[in-house]
């Protein structure tokens, strides 16, 4: 009886330890969705080109509303349920994507969801531009999903982006221009990052690229004497 005793008295005490941990763990994952929730969806992101740049984008404009009206564009975005401001991120990625575009006639096809379910239709079904949800039978990974949103994806060129995503102002144009120079061109944009911890915006770095070893391994690497030579000091120039 004794030992019974010690024995559900220490069960007790780890599940009140262990207890606590998870309201601990909750009250720090309720505090990043508050943190995300004040967010604007629109919010203003910190200019980070410079004067040179800026000159070549007044040059651009001409020729931009005819690059988009060539292209009708699909969007293949993955989406979870991990939790619904994971959602929320989903609809971020949604509006600075279609907002920040010269031309808003492209057909609109965020890709894959998975286990959602009918808050998600509902949400979709106030969105201005079309929407086609995608559901995988089973959880089939990020690749999987991928191809299958590409696979029923209607438009001339594809983009892939994940939800935690943010567009910035001309995000598509620049990009689809070089594809409209050759069609056989895979085009990636910089990458700027937000910070987790602050949501401070950062600008990505024009020196690095990404590739891959030949362990198939995702590494940055330098941007290469070659092509620092080509562009003879114009960082504005696509990196080859």
């Amino acid at each position: 009886m004794s030992s019974y005793r010690s024995l559900e008295t220490a069960l007790r005490e780890t599940r009140r330890r262990e207890g606590g941990r998870e309201r601990e763990g909750e009250r720090e994952e309720e505090e990043k969705v508050y943190v995300k929730e004040r967010e604007s969806k629109e919010k203003h992101e910190t200019e980070k080109k410079k004067e040179k740049k800026e000159r070549k984008q007044e040059k651009r404009q001409g020729r931009r509303s005819a690059t988009m009206r060539k292209f009708a564009y699909c969007k293949v975005v993955l989406a979870t349920s991990l939790v619904w401001v994971m959602l929320d991120m989903f609809i971020l990625l949604y509006f600075s994507e279609c907002n920040k575009c010269d031309d808003k006639k492209e057909r609109g096809l965020p890709g894959r969801e998975d286990f959602l379910k009918r808050r998600l239709e509902q949400y979709v079904r106030t969105l201005e531009v079309p929407v086609r949800i995608v559901r995988m039978e089973q959880r089939s990974g990020l690749i999987r999903a991928r191809l299958k949103g590409a696979s029923l994806s209607t438009g001339q060129v594809i983009t892939f982006l994940d939800a935690h995503c943010e567009c910035t102002v001309g995000w598509l144009e620049p990009l689809l221009a070089r594809i409209k120079q050759d069609k056989r061109t895979v085009v990636c944009p910089i990458i700027d990052v937000i910070s987790d911890d602050t949501f401070e915006y950062m600008a990505g770095s024009d020196m690095t690229y990404g590739g891959f070893n030949w362990k198939l391994n995702f590494r940055w690497y330098p941007v290469p004497q070659r092509e620092m030579d080509r562009r003879k000091g114009d960082r504005t120039l696509p990196v080859r």
